[in-house]
């Protein structure tokens, strides 16, 4: 049953467009086409270096010192925290007349071998994080 599941997965995410997987088979004018955070969240996924050379490109990135060590920081944009932790397993959103509020969940939950990150952003903007 695992098996069937990851090779379903597996095969939805290499026809998926935008999928990680499907970026690293892309040459430079489609890369070009892509958005940051599309081309952000193939980095974050699996260090595409096709993707990375891109982004250094446009020079739309400011903290490569952070996401090169997967770090978190402050001030640090929803684009960049894609880059430097890739796609999360879930977000929360709140919105009200105080912005756009978002939970960004990172790992599974009771999982002993890889903690949970909480990853806290107003108006896509880092604000806090928690392990």
């Amino acid at each position: 049953m695992k098996t069937t599941t990851i090779i379903l997965l597996a095969s939805a995410l290499t026809g998926c467009a935008g999928s990680p997987l499907h970026i690293a088979t892309m040459n430079a004018e489609q890369l070009a086409a892509q958005s940051d955070a599309t081309l952000c969240a193939a980095y974050g996924h699996s260090q595409n270096q096709g993707a990375l050379k891109e982004l250094k490109t446009r020079k739309t990135i400011t903290r490569w010192d952070i996401i090169m060590r997967k770090g978190i920081q402050t001030g640090m944009t929803s684009v960049e925290l894609l880059c430097s932790r890739g796609i999360p397993t879930r977000v929360k959103t709140s919105v009200g007349s105080y912005g756009t509020h978002k939970q960004w969940i990172y790992g599974i939950h009771r999982n002993i071998f890889a903690p949970v990150y909480y990853v806290y952003t107003k108006n896509g903007v880092v604000t806090g994080w928690q392990k």
